[in-house]
């Protein structure tokens, strides 16, 4: 606990209300798999219940399957799959495309024309690979490697029960291409198409999803301008028998890919988007991945509701969306490279994990440390471990081994020459309730913050050990701990930090913070948690010691003012209250408080049965977050004893302090 004086003043309250969720990832095994592995499926291909993983080995030309025993470790890689023609498999999907009710491996093969099926023996091992041509003669445009991830649908488009793919083909670059939508025959073939009239714009990703409410398949397609450097999103109303026609059509930034989801729990599915600021040439500088969410409102209608531009040379390989903290929405999960430019030599990488705030926002990024000396290209989660939570599974190869790899390669062309790589398993542990509750740093109370206040946060576990902050300005990380405010507008700020400890975190509301539903996120010890906390224009609360008020009565006499505390020591240590006398002269309370500054109309104070104007309302000055307010005693107070004083503000009313008048 921290007791600041006077404007300082930040002691310990109650704690109760608002719960987080615990965020937590480890490390369970790593398991060798063959030469440039850069994408994994999880799905049960045994058919025991247990989720396996086939994981796309592009330079090996295999796809390989590790056999899950349901505890999270896995057996040993069975007979790797060797596909025809060269093909580099850059993606795998899971599904019945034979119908013989046994998962097949679909796979896209680098710089190449065709599509290729592994049936599935229902024992991890597949039968002679099928492969379909795709039309035109153009690259199929999928894959998840390096320098960006491209997508392709899987459904059943034209009401037959049988797997569809709806692909894109052409050049990855933007310079052309054709949407293609290819029926699936029920064998592991494709042998029939029909093109999706997207107005001469290059696709790039598709995800299905029902956007109009009428039970049959819809596609949102991203697609790149004629220049490669901008992409649209474009809905694609489907009529249920393989045809398709435009709906609205949104702008995308610069992203490349796709999710869609249900992000805020109102039942319509919503569009997630992400990929690099620069679809120029790969490998250029450090590239950045930028975030967009567009929320489905119904009708295949959809507006953005959410944009994070990235970090400069943090880049995601790849993303998953999965409810991993058990709140009922899904939150996003990345496989992110740090330092990734040309060379990849000082590349590292992490697990990181994005938390939906309930509305399909997402808060800044908790990092989970993978080997050392590794990037993780693609990942796929599942309930891998039986804990009931989803489980990451990334496939990585060392960075020193990939030097040059982001500059020469691009999806939907020819791959370089990649190194062995591994299989990391990360358990989930997520979802423990670990929550705080944000409160009023001078008063303890209330349910709402004001911006440029003071705030403090009780739970449990929030930091590592106690740490203060001596002289100004305030750090905005203390003690391994940071607080970020993502306020109702969407921007996100870091808040500085006077006090950290596992049970109470004091800190500055940052100032711009927008009135509305705040999302504060507290990440400290390997770990973070969030909460929702209402922001008010004022939330006046002021300092005070067992009751009685802090600050100072100021006497004016004949033009001169002196100055004494309202609070003097007592015997054994103890606080008791100065008196004021009002008999001599006009006197002031000088009284220290939070969230008061931003007021629009007249500050009142409540002395026992009499309201008066405040003369001064507004930040003292000095200290970070503080303010004062200056209360004019009447001279009928004379004689009262103890009074209780309280402020208005714009409605709001403060805590009550007493004040001992003689």
């Amino acid at each position: 606990m921290r007791c600041l004086t006077l404007a300082m003043m930040v002691v310990v309250g109650g704690l109760g209300g608002l719960q987080g969720q615990q965020v937590a990832f480890r490390t369970k095994n790593w398991y060798p798999v063959g030469t440039g592995p850069v994408a994994v499926a999880a799905a049960d291909f045994h058919g025991n219940g247990k989720l396996d993983l086939a994981v796309a080995e592009a330079t090996a030309g295999t796809v390989t399957v590790l056999g899950g025993r349901g505890d999270g470790t896995f057996g040993a890689p069975g007979p790797a799959a060797m596909l025809p023609g060269g093909c580099a498999p850059n993606l795998v999907v899971a599904g019945d495309f034979n119908r013989d009710g046994r998962l097949d491996a679909l796979v896209s093969c680098a710089g190449q024309g065709r599509l290729i099926v592994l049936p599935g023996h229902g024992d991890g091992s597949f039968g002679t690979p099928l492969a379909t041509l795709t039309p035109g003669g153009g690259t199929v445009v999928a894959g998840n490697f390096l320098n960006g991830a491209f997508s392709l649908a899987v459904g059943d488009f034209h009401g037959t029960g049988k797997l569809d793919v709806a692909v894109a083909t052409g050049a990855a670059n933007g310079s052309g291409g054709t949407l293609y939508v290819m029926q699936g025959r029920g064998d592991g073939t494709f042998p029939a198409s029909t093109a999706v009239d997207l107005s001469g714009a290059a696709p790039l990703s598709v995800a299905a999803g029902d956007f109009n409410g009428d039970g049959k398949p819809d596609l949102a397609v991203l697609t790149a301008d004629a220049s490669g450097a901008t992409t649209s999103l474009r809905i694609e109303i489907g009529n249920g028998r393989g045809g398709f026609v435009t709906g609205a059509v949104y702008p995308a930034g610069t992203a490349t890919d796709l999710r869609v989801a249900d992000l805020n729990g109102d039942g319509l599915a919503d569009i997630f988007l992400y990929g690099p600021l620069a679809l120029g040439a790969a490998g250029a500088g450090n590239p950045t991945t930028g975030l967009m969410v567009y929320t489905g409102m119904g009708g295949a209608r959809f507006f953005e509701t959410f944009s994070d531009g990235g970090t400069f040379g943090r880049f995601a390989f790849g993303v998953a969306l999965a409810d991993v903290r058990g709140t009922g929405k899904p939150d996003l999960v990345e496989a992110m490279g740090s330092g990734v430019g040309g060379n990849f030599q000082s590349a590292s990488g992490s697990l990181d994990v994005r938390a939906n705030d309930g509305t399909g926002r997402f808060l800044p990024p908790l990092s989970f440390a993978i080997r050392a000396g590794e990037v993780a290209v693609g990942l796929a989660l599942g309930n891998l471990s039986g804990g009931g939570r989803p489980d990451a599974a990334l496939v990585e190869m060392p960075a020193a081994g990939l030097s040059g790899a982001l500059a020469n390669a691009r999806a939907g062309a020819g791959l370089p020459a990649m190194p062995a790589g591994q299989v990391e398993i990360q358990t989930n542990s997520s979802g423990a309730a670990a929550g705080f509750t944000n409160v009023n740093g001078a008063s303890f109370v209330g349910a709402s913050v004001a911006a440029d206040s003071i705030v403090s946060a009780f739970g449990n576990g929030m930091a590592a050990g106690m740490a203060s902050a001596w002289g100004l300005p305030l750090p905005t990380q203390l003690g391994g701990v940071t607080v970020t405010v993502m306020d109702a507008g969407g921007a996100s700020r870091a808040a500085p930090l006077f006090y950290v400890s596992p049970g109470q975190i004091n800190y500055a509301m940052p100032a711009g913070t927008a009135a509305g539903i705040a999302t504060i996120t507290i990440t400290g010890g390997g770990q973070a948690f969030a909460v929702q906390q209402q922001i008010a224009p004022v939330a006046p609360g002021l300092f005070g010691v067992n009751g009685l008020a802090a600050g100072m009565a100021a006497t004016v006499v004949n033009g001169a003012t002196v100055t004494a505390p309202l609070l003097q020591s007592g015997m054994g240590g103890s606080v008791v209250p100065a008196v004021v006398d009002v008999s001599q002269g006009q006197v002031f309370l000088e009284l220290f408080g939070t969230g008061i500054r931003h007021h629009s109309g007249t500050v009142t104070a409540t002395l026992g049965s009499v309201t008066v104007p405040v003369s001064y309302a507004g930040a003292q000055g000095s200290y970070t977050g503080v303010d004062q307010v200056n209360i004019p005693l009447p001279a009928s107070l004379q004689g009262a004893g103890m009074i209780p004083v309280r402020l208005q503000v714009d409605g709001a009313v403060s805590n009550v302090l007493s004040v001992a008048v003689k």
